[in-house]
């Protein structure tokens, strides 16, 4: 009996239901098996492996060895109580989500009816994208064929209003006289307007910024975009690239309406700020700049 019993439960191991909660026979079962039965026993109890795969099911009775049949006892109860199968919980469905209307297309049919950057910038206002907040506002000419473009608003850009003010600012427009460039000559715009959308927003919603920057150039009127920063670069390019990779490089802008419209890569100011060992690689930039494109886009 004790090898029986030892079999059993091994199997119920074996088939994951060794973790039941064991009620008072159930215990009483297995104070008889503390005592390991002898080798012999286990191997008249543990049956010959079959070709077959065996079933899921709870085994059958073992016969004893003079062929008498196992009298109903504990042993039984305790397999009564295994084989009760426990209902299962289906996890509850998820209810559908609202639909919303097309604003991606509303946007764009609207878009295509502007005409200046004063009925472009209510539209901005408009989007889906901004709900909340002030936007923050492009500075420079409203017509430039140069434009400068960075992803995001500045913490000092929040406070101003406006883009690519405070030290960045002031580095920006050192280092436009360098090249005898005077900022308030060109534009300079970003493609988020507000500091804190890019992190919360859709892929969705970041096409539509990327639509919006796109009408807002051509309205301007470019032929040549400066691109301030890697993470600018590689949204508006649709590039992996690094940095280093895409300076001193023209790229020509694959957009329908900026055709021809070419752009370059360079450092953002506030990068050369907190590194400033970087500061020489964005001036030789700034002169190959100067020498190779400038003539070609400036009067």
């Amino acid at each position: 009996m004790s090898a029986e019993l030892y079999q059993y439960l091994h199997f119920q191991q074996e088939i994951g239901t060794e973790d039941i909660l064991f009620d008072l026979p159930a215990k009483e079962v297995l104070a008889l098996v503390q005592k390991k039965p002898s080798t012999a026993e286990i191997q008249w109890a543990t049956p010959k492996p079959s070709v077959q795969t065996p079933s899921p099911a709870l085994p059958q009775k073992i016969p004893s060895k003079n062929n008498a049949p196992l009298k109903k006892g504990l042993l039984d109860s305790f397999q009564d109580m295994v084989s009760q199968k426990k209902p299962i919980q289906e996890k509850p469905k998820a209810s559908p989500l609202p639909k919303t209307e097309n604003t991606n297309g509303q946007l764009e049919e609207k878009l295509q009816a502007v005409k200046d950057l004063e009925a472009f910038n209510l539209i901005v206002k408009e989007s889906s994208l901004y709900q909340n907040g002030d936007l923050i506002k492009s500075t420079g000419a409203s017509f430039s064929p140069l434009a400068i473009l960075t992803l995001l608003p500045t913490p000092e850009d929040d406070k101003a209003g406006k883009i690519l003010q405070g030290a960045e600012g002031e580095l920006l427009n050192n280092m436009l006289k360098a090249i005898e460039i005077e900022r308030e000559s060109i534009f300079c715009t970003s493609i988020f307007k507000q500091s804190a959308t890019m992190a919360s927003a859709s892929w969705k919603e970041r096409k539509i910024a990327l639509n919006l920057t796109v009408k807002e150039l051509e309205l301007v009127g470019v032929k040549h975009v400066i691109l301030l920063g890697e993470k600018c670069a590689q949204f508006f390019l649709k590039s992996g690239q690094s940095l280093e990779a895409m300076r001193q490089t023209l790229f020509t802008l694959n957009f329908e309406s900026l055709k021809g419209v070419t752009s370059t890569v360079h450092h953002h100011p506030y990068e050369l700020i907190v590194k400033q060992e970087k500061k020489h690689l964005a001036w030789e930039d700034l002169k190959w700049f100067q020498k190779s494109l400038k003539s070609k886009i400036l009067p």
